[in-house]
């Protein structure tokens, strides 16, 4: 998988114009296999562990491990700096290990890599910057988010001091179905009507008339940008006046 993908064999280098990755034609970190099984608390010392290891960047921009819980239970740990990979790619690295390890417990030869190369995106990226589109673009952009209001929040402490909230409600197959029939009859895609229900809902929770939303996005316009498991996501700044 490592000698596959570039994002584990890639490097940071200082070089006198600033910071470059540099790709290097095989892996050769270590992917260490630790046995946790004989602990007092398995699962909770393999999670210190891998904790520990997030905040260590020593051992590189990527890194994995196998960590044995039990005999019939391993952890697959990943982690890769956000400069190499972003949520969507690490699903694919994710499917592809998956494979892998799949047609190997088989015995069989894994399957051809479906993913594609990091210069399907860098060349893309090129081509917008010499395009004519990036100009059209800057200005819709800076006309668009000119005079931007003071930013909201639904924390009821005010301010923004770390960490994550988080709240999640299931919808019913019935609750679903209404919003995909609502969605149809307005002429939007469901994502941009559950966008514009939540831009309504802060703004019925605030009362600001002027909002914006940063919009996380994948970053590929393309089939062969899709299947590149490299760092491509961006935020999108959404406007919306009440």
């Amino acid at each position: 998988l490592a000698d596959e993908l570039e994002a584990p064999r890639t490097r940071m280098v200082s070089r006198n114009t600033g910071l470059t990755l540099e790709i290097a034609p095989k892996y050769d970190g270590d992917i260490p296999f630790i046995d946790m099984s004989d602990q007092a608390d398995p699962m909770g010392s393999a999670i210190a562990w891998m904790q520990n290891d997030l905040k260590d960047h020593d051992r590189g921009l990527w890194r994995v491990a196998l960590i044995r819980v039990s005999t019939h239970h391993h952890l697959w740990y990943h982690c890769a700096h956000h400069i190499l990979l972003d949520g969507y790619s690490a699903e694919l690295v994710a499917r592809r290990c998956s494979e892998i390890y799949s047609a190997l417990l088989q015995g069989e030869l894994p399957p051809p890599s479906p993913l594609a190369s990091a210069t399907v995106l860098l060349d893309a990226e090129r081509d917008y910057l010499d395009g004519k589109r990036i100009g059209r673009n800057r200005t819709y952009w800076t006309d668009s988010l000119s005079a931007l209001p003071e930013p909201v929040t639904l924390s009821a402490g005010g301010t923004r001091t770390g960490g994550v909230i988080s709240a999640s409600q299931q919808l019913s197959v019935e609750d679903s179905d209404r919003l995909r029939e609502f969605a149809k009859q307005a002429g939007v895609s469901l994502p941009q009507m559950m966008v514009t229900a939540f831009a309504g809902y802060v703004h019925r929770m605030t009362g600001v008339e002027d909002l914006v939303l940063a919009m996380p996005v994948h970053g590929r316009l393309t089939r062969a940008e899709r299947a590149v498991a490299m760092m491509s996501a961006n935020a999108v700044a959404l406007r919306f006046r009440f």
